[in-house]
């Protein structure tokens, strides 16, 4: 008799199907546990300034998307100038989403608020 053990997706080599590419891909996860042999990195003995005029998220600043930040002193929650996810999309259209030679049939749009948070603690 053999002992059945279920597969640990998380633990053990396997396919995945990927049906944008119509391909199996092999998925690895056992290889993060190998031992590192990289670079190490020594943390910068350097004092950082409190305040970086050219840095984007920093009280003030202008960002990259022309806006200001506001003067604050804790943490700030703004959106992502650069979402990947829109709040807003036009309506989907079969025959404006052509992925290759096959049509991909969207079932529903992606939407969200993306929204990143910065902390600046005056020291």
């Amino acid at each position: 008799m053999v002992d059945y053990h279920p597969m640990n997706l998380l633990a053990h080599p396997h396919r995945r199907y990927n049906p944008l590419t119509a391909e199996w891909i092999l998925v690895s996860p056992q290889r993060t546990q190998r031992p590192w042999q990289g670079q190490v990195e020594n943390r910068p003995t350097e004092a950082r300034p409190a305040y970086d005029p050219t840095c984007y998220l920093c009280p003030g600043n202008e960002r990259a998307g022309g806006r200001h930040n506001p003067q604050y002193d804790g943490t700030f929650v703004f959106e992502n100038d650069f979402a990947a996810l829109l709040p807003t999309l036009p309506p989907l259209s079969l025959t404006g989403a052509r992925l290759g030679v096959e049509f991909l049939p969207p079932r529903r749009s992606p939407r969200a608020l993306s929204r990143l948070s910065r902390s600046f603690l005056l020291g």
